[in-house]
């Protein structure tokens, strides 16, 4: 498994309400899977360059199971992303949920400041004035 900056338990909207995934998010990429045992063989269902990611939104509270607490949903638009048998695949929007809105919150500022580092490594990478401008 890649050096991770953040691994969190967090509720699938897509799959089935309620279901829980393993989310990591890496300094370029974001993958999610189904348990602990298949990170650990990092076998993903999806994964996603932070690149690709073109918009995070914070979505209304979601109502989860009868007597649970409300989720706190947020969508990733994506423009391409790897598919569980490695294959990619075009435009996806991925919902997922957290049990707060601390976490929620937490978890979009990650994402969008690990979008633009990424993005910035980037264009400095394949820029040499930038190189030379930052010193």
């Amino acid at each position: 498994m890649s050096q991770s900056t953040g691994v969190h338990k967090i509720n699938s909207i897509e799959a089935k309400p309620g279901n829980q995934r393993l989310l990591m998010l890496t300094r370029d990429s974001i993958r999610w899977y189904h348990d602990v045992n298949s990170a650990m063989a990092d076998n993903y269902l999806g994964s996603a360059k932070l690149s690709f990611i073109y918009e995070t939104m914070k979505v209304p509270a979601t109502q989860g199971k009868q007597n649970q607490a409300p989720l706190y949903a947020f969508l990733l638009e994506v423009s391409m992303h790897k598919t569980q048998k490695s294959k990619y695949a075009g435009r996806q929007t991925i919902i997922l949920a957290s049990e707060s809105v601390l976490l929620r919150d937490q978890w979009l500022a990650a994402i969008d400041y690990l979008k633009l580092r990424a993005n910035y490594d980037a264009y400095r990478k394949n820029n040499q004035l930038v190189h030379f401008l930052m010193g």
